[in-house]
């Protein structure tokens, strides 16, 4: 009769085995920072190409990331933006401009803060006067997309970081 009997006694292996965890945790950690800042700019590259609203409103207003030991959160604001906000205004004969966007009957105007607009009237009478703002609602979509894409990023990036601190694991 034979008999053959198999250990993990070896040093080498019980070493691995006792880095593992410390490896997994590391690697959660890289992947979740990594695929949260890709996803951040990849949304607002996004939303900028969509709705043509300058950059530096979303950096301060509209999208955040926060990064957490193994969680990561991407934050967007989807509330309109106020239309002084979205670029430079300028008067027209039947309306005004703000960047690219147009608003009929609209007026510029400075507010006794500093702050300046483009204001429309609600009715005939010169009060009261209603700021405009720019619907960015189709930044909701492309959101849903990217948190999409987010889950196989953070998937592939877990798995390669995992590669790349524990050269030990079968490719």
């Amino acid at each position: 009769m034979i008999s053959a009997s198999v250990s993990l006694d070896d040093k080498a292996v019980l070493g691995v085995i006792d880095a593992l965890p410390k490896t997994v945790l590391r690697a959660q950690r890289s992947a979740v920072s990594t695929t949260t800042t890709w996803a951040r700019k990849r949304l607002q590259s996004r939303v900028i190409a969509k709705t043509g609203i300058p950059s530096r409103v979303f950096r301060r207003f509209r999208i955040k990331s926060k990064r957490k030991r193994e969680t990561g959160v991407v934050w967007f604001g989807v509330n309109p933006i106020k239309a002084g906000y979205v670029g430079k205004v300028s008067q027209d004969v039947g309306g005004a401009f703000a960047g690219d966007y147009y608003f009929e009957k609209g007026f510029v105007a400075s507010m006794r803060s500093g702050h300046r607009s483009i204001f429309k009237r609600k009715g005939k009478s010169r009060l009261p006067i209603v700021e405009q703002v720019v619907d960015i609602q189709a930044g909701v979509d492309l959101a849903e997309e990217v948190a999409r894409e987010a889950q196989q990023q953070l998937r592939e990036r877990f798995i390669a970081k995992m590669r790349e601190l524990n050269p030990h694991l079968e490719r």
